[in-house]
């Protein structure tokens, strides 16, 4: 099949003005300025301080490479790039054409040298920090470096065969567009991007300094962000391309020949200048925090503290010290450090010289000294705990009562915080609901793969709470499980970006389980710390509420897919949708340091046994009740009672996610009859904003009703309303819309509050066992990978109308729980306790 060339005239062309001197001014700048950084950390390592470590020859290659990059770029400029093809001559589009592949092969190790020689400079960091600062270290430069080689070779490999890369006008020669290649690695960019700029937030905060050096280290940071911004440009400027490109050819996963399509230096040249730049500021990143040896010889005043000091300090001392909030004595590094007895100088003159010797030496190297730092801040944490408070980077906050302990004056809000992540769920799984059935249009998928998306998501309901969830919740409490699951979450949704390039199903299946994943371990810590956090009376009543705001997410997605979803008829508008989870990931990076720097009341295993106790649940008071009261056969009766709530709530939720996959095929097969208001999307919205009214309203009723009562009805209705659905007559579907409707919007409304009633309830009177307990809870989840694939089983046959005897079933089945609680008195009177004064609810 024969090409258009290149380089012929269109008379589009004449409105496309040239980019190259633009692409020329910046790409020199930014170069430049990266070149003159290097050039002072090399003086400043190799000639003041004379010490060259790994890291500098890491950063010194980075700018190798990019230097090289950016003189292809700035050739490719004097042989068309940035011009339409009108004004490319033939002589240009072969070099040109190099130009471009040589460009492509030299970014990523130039990337990869440049991050690694930060994170080999946090790894010279993490002898002054914790051991995990250290294990994520190794795993980002582990992922830097794997994901760098994988993506070179795709560069250099990226036609085939390779020995026709530069052929013009080849026919022959596949080719993966390098718009493509970039789009697909910027998951790995931008997870890279944050871990460097996030990882040493938490150790920097501790560390108190003076006020210039403090600028120096927030302009540092700065820079570093507006690294993330240039990501985002440069991401902006590939996605124009890639549509431009899309438009242009019939796949947008390969083309005829290296860059033959049209017009295709302009289109692209903004996309390898941010590129370029992308590289160059982060070489200036890594720079900075090592240029304090020669800013002290040029401008010492900069680095001079704002205050006097006492003539028997010594400047180091003076350099970085953390404020005595306690009013505690002097450190022993501070009197090392110029405060020094003369009675002891003698005696601790070998100590104080080799004190000195490791400040100074950190001294050169870091902006800031971290050795003496950690140590103050550690002294700080200890005499802040002996008076009730503890440290948290910038100032002393009171130290919260165990989680168990909590009143409801104590206990709001750390709820409300908490809460945020209901929010952040329900608006996650709303926006996939709709994307899942966007992307089975665009990319001609079967019903069976749509469904097969629903169970990718609940699949990593099952696998996460039961193994990160299980490992951070009993391990790091529920802080430590907040922020592993947002960890995991914001990479999932990142890794919906090359899955909506390549129009990969098997990289959205991926990308919805790994967004299940850490949806589910953020619910094994979310879900029980509201029913603990405060008065055992409330907890049912604190699960509703939030579980309402997690379904106003919903219901917020679902008017925003309206907008963000309603021109996602192909591909290339399938890829503007990425900005939405790019935004998604950077909220999580966000909760994520809000949760670091929040203290959050916690509960060991021996806090919630203590707890348990101290309420006089009856099936606790061991030592005056026999055995019989408190087991049945072999097993506790709370045992008992977390496995049968496991069992209801994994048929709960596989009914009800049914029902969101298959109520719209209740009206698919007539007039609606509806004002045209009242569309499938529009019903739908009507459903999940009475789902969460519902959720709200049994909260309330939590206070004059028994939850185990309320759970009962909300189980007993949708099963009637699920039978009356299966037994209408088909005429009725037709002649009588509306009553298909009220029943659809009533079995929502029943729905709604069985999940977060099944969760509080089991939990009761676990004590120890609780976190565990919660672990199973949220695997129970599961079942909403199961129930979609029952109906689909059986509709081929039976029809959707009648198949939903299936909904009828598991929600009848569900009410053995209920049930159990009502005949089994020692289950009941666990349930029913308020805990408070040992008095049962007498309501």
């Amino acid at each position: 099949m024969a090409v258009e060339s290149p380089h012929s005239s269109s008379p589009n062309d004449i409105n496309l003005s040239d980019r190259n001197t633009t692409i020329l001014i910046v790409t020199i700048v930014t170069v430049s300025v990266a070149t003159v950084l290097i050039a002072g950390r090399l003086i400043s390592r190799a000639v003041i301080v004379k010490h060259i470590t790994f890291d500098d020859y890491l950063i010194v290659i980075g700018w190798i490479l990019s230097l090289g990059a950016s003189v292809v770029v700035v050739f490719a400029t004097g042989k068309g790039l940035g011009k339409p093809d009108a004004r490319i001559k033939d002589e240009w589009v072969l070099p040109l054409k190099k130009c471009i592949y040589a460009f492509s092969v030299l970014y990523n190790p130039a990337l990869v040298a440049t991050k690694s020689s930060l994170l080999v400079f946090y790894l010279r960091l993490s002898r002054v920090t914790n051991k995990l600062f250290r294990i994520i270290s190794y795993a980002a430069l582990v992922l830097v470096n794997a994901g760098g080689l994988v993506l070179t070779l795709l560069y250099i490999f990226q036609c085939r065969p390779v020995s026709k890369t530069f052929n013009v006008h080849n026919d022959l020669a596949k080719c993966i567009p390098i718009i493509t290649l970039y789009l697909t690695s910027t998951p790995i960019t931008i997870v890279t991007d944050v871990i460097i700029l996030v990882l040493p937030i938490p150790m920097l905060t501790g560390i108190h300094m003076p006020r210039r050096q403090k600028n120096i280290l927030v302009f540092t940071f700065a820079l570093g962000i507006f690294v993330m911004i240039v990501d985002v440009i440069r991401v902006y400027f590939l996605q124009q391309a890639m549509i431009d490109v899309s438009s242009l050819t019939a796949s947008p996963t390969s083309t005829i020949g290296l860059g033959d399509e049209k017009d295709y230096a302009f289109i692209v040249s903004y996309s390898l200048m941010w590129t370029a730049v992308e590289v160059n500021i982060g070489i200036v990143c890594a720079c900075i925090p090592t240029l304090k040896p020669i800013v002290k010889r040029i401008l010492p005043i900069l680095l001079e503290p704002t205050r006097h000091h006492s003539s028997h300090e010594t400047p180091t001392a003076s350099v970085a010290k953390v404020d005595n909030t306690d009013g505690s004595n002097p450190s022993p590094e501070s009197t090392l450090q110029g405060k020094i007895p003369p009675a002891n100088i003698v005696a601790t003159a070998p100590i104080a010289a080799k004190a000195r010797r490791q400040v100074e030496a950190d001294d050169i190297e870091f902006i800031t000294i971290p050795t003496t730092a950690t140590n103050m801040r550690a002294r700080q944490e200890s005499s802040a705990s002996s008076s009730g408070s503890v440290y948290f980077g910038f100032v002393n906050i009171r130290r919260p009562k165990c989680l168990a302990d909590l009143s409801s004056e104590d206990s709001w809000r750390y709820c409300t915080a908490v809460t945020i992540l209901f929010f952040l769920w329900g608006f996650s799984y709303g926006l996939l609901n709709h994307l899942n059935s966007q992307i089975v249009a665009i990319s001609h998928s079967a019903v069976s793969q749509g469904i097969g998306l629903l169970s990718a998501y609940w699949g990593g309901y099952i696998f996460g709470p039961l193994s990160l969830g299980w490992y951070a919740l009993t391990r790091g409490g529920f802080k430590v499980t907040f922020i592993a699951g947002l960890c995991v979450y914001g990479v999932g949704t990142l890794m919906f970006w090359p899955s909506a390039v390549l129009v990969s199903f098997p990289g959205f299946v991926i990308s919805t389980f790994v967004v299940g994943f850490g949806l589910s371990v953020l619910e094994t810590a979310a879900n029980p710390f509201l029913a603990l956090a405060g008065p055992p009376l409330y907890g049912e009543m604190r699960l509703l509420l939030a579980q309402g705001v997690q379904a106003i997410g919903s219901v917020v997605s679902e008017l925003l897919s309206k907008v963000l979803f309603a021109s996602v008829k192909e591909h290339s508008t399938l890829i503007g949708v990425q900005w939405t989870y790019l935004a998604i990931s950077y909220l999580a990076v966000i909760l994520g340091l809000f949760f670091y720097y929040m203290p959050l009341p916690e509960a060991t295993d021996q806090e919630l046994q203590r707890a348990t106790r101290s309420r006089s649940l009856p099936m606790n008071r061991v030592i005056i009740e026999p055995r019989t009261l408190t087991h049945i056969g072999a097993f506790r009766v709370v045992s008992i009672t977390l496995a049968i709530g496991v069992f209801a709530q994994f048929l709960y939720v596989a009914a009800q996610e049914t029902v969101n996959l298959w109520f719209s095929d209740l009206f698919a097969d007539h007039d609606l009859g509806f004002s045209p208001s009242l569309t499938l999307p529009n019903i739908s919205l009507v459903g999940h904003s009475v789902f969460a009214v519902s959720r709200f309203l049994c909260g309330a009723l939590c206070l004059v009703i028994r939850p185990r009562k309320l759970l009962c009805a909300s189980l007993l209705g949708g099963m009637a309303i699920s039978i009356t659905i299966a037994a209408l007559p088909s005429h009725t579907a037709t002649t009588h819309p509306n009553t298909v409707l009220g029943l659809t919007v009533g079995l929502y409304f029943f729905e709604g509050p069985v999940f977060p009633l099944i969760f509080a309830i089991a939990l009761r009177g676990l004590g120890r066992a609780t976190k565990r307990g919660a672990v199973m809870l949220a695997a129970g989840t599961g079942g909403g990978a199961m129930g979609p694939w029952v109906l689909f089983a059986s509709q081929s046959k039976m029809g959707v109308r009648r198949s939903f005897w299936i909904v009828a079933v598991a929600l009848g089945m569900a009410c053995l729980f209920p049930v159990y609680l009502k005949v089994v008195r020692r289950a009941r009177e666990v349930v029913d306790w308020n805990g408070v004064e040992g008095k049962e609810r007498k309501w």
